[in-house]
């Protein structure tokens, strides 16, 4: 049997007309001459694909309790903050104490 060489899209329309049908992946295979291993390699590649495409691991933020002041240390000055400050406030805050001229 001739090898045949199908593009991503080529790939992407046909298992797309697959999952439409009513046909199995064996049936399909079968009737247009593909090998199931193929077939599956190339469904398995382009989910990998397509979910990477613009994605981001996010994670949930984690609860920390409140427990009494935070001290913030810099060069030798000690700021104490609550505990419930804002994580992106002190990021903001440690992000202009980097740029501040030293004294």
């Amino acid at each position: 049997m001739a090898r045949r060489y199908l593009t991503s899209a080529q790939w992407r329309d046909l298992i797309a007309q697959q999952a439409a049908g009513h046909e199995s992946v064996v049936e399909f295979c079968q009737r247009l001459g593909l090998t199931q291993k193929s077939f599956y390699r190339r469904r398995a590649a382009l989910r990998q694909t397509d979910s990477a495409k613009g994605m981001m691991v996010v994670a949930p933020p984690v609860a920390r309790p409140a427990s009494g002041p935070m001290v913030v240390s810099w060069h030798g000055v000690e700021l104490t903050l609550p505990a419930s400050a804002s994580p992106t406030w002190i990021a903001q805050l440690m992000r202009e104490l980097a740029d501040a001229p030293m004294a």
